[in-house]
């Protein structure tokens, strides 16, 4: 607010001084760019001008040159912040508001002051008619910010998934390699049990064969003895 006043105040004197003499030069036209110029184009007029009006360059004389050369700094540092841009054209539309120039016969100039907008200014809160083309800056620059808001969260969403994705296959995978490796030990064992229970069946088996032969000698030699006493 504080910086607005003053930007204010200086537009009310240079007003004052040249006011019926010419109309002084706003930030803009010394930059040679329209009000709702961006940035870049705030930057490139600086660095065209500031060659030309350059007080080792110029073809004007050096108080006119080094003044100029003033100029086109101060307009650049006050137009090329958002901030101290918006108080500016804040000022700037407060002061063509505030005066007003009456052409009566004899061509003498006329100011009166607009109470109303200085209350408009006051409150923050600009009539719609006293609007003026430079909006569509802030507007295109308003813009311009969501985007970039939206796509780093479309970005940040993109970079989660895959995240999560990659997380995902990697606990597959590595639950598919336990599973795997459990298996095989798994049958490793079973093998182990199963060989020994093999031999074990082989063993009694034989052992079984042994007692049979011996149950039919046992038994024949029995018959022979009967056979014998008859």
């Amino acid at each position: 607010m504080f910086s607005t006043l003053r930007l204010i105040s200086t537009l009310r004197c240079t007003q004052r001084k040249y006011g019926t003499e010419r109309k002084s030069n706003t930030y803009y036209e010394i930059l040679q760019v329209p009000n709702d110029a961006t940035k870049k184009d705030i930057r490139l007029a600086f660095l065209k001008l500031s060659k030309e009006m350059h007080p080792d360059k110029s073809s004007k004389g050096d108080k006119a040159s080094h003044d100029d050369f003033i100029k086109i700094n101060e307009a650049y540092n006050i137009l090329s912040k958002d901030d101290s841009r918006r108080e500016y054209d804040s000022a700037l539309l407060y002061n063509n508001n505030r005066y007003k120039t009456t052409f009566r016969p004899s061509n003498e100039t006329v100011y009166y002051y607009r109470d109303s907008m200085w209350h408009d200014l006051r409150t923050h809160k600009p009539r719609r008619k006293y609007r003026f083309s430079n909006e569509g800056y802030y507007r295109t620059a308003k813009n311009y910010n969501t985007n970039q808001y939206h796509n780093k969260i479309a970005v940040l969403c993109i970079i989660i998934f895959l995240l999560s994705s990659a997380i995902q296959a990697a606990l597959v995978s590595s639950g598919s390699a336990y599973r795997l490796k459990r298996i095989q030990e798994q049958n490793e064992k079973y093998m182990a049990e199963y060989n020994i229970i093999r031999s074990e069946a082989i063993e009694l088996t034989r052992n079984d064969s042994i007692d049979v032969l011996s149950n039919k000698i046992l038994k024949n030699r029995k018959n022979e003895e009967i056979n014998e006493k008859r």
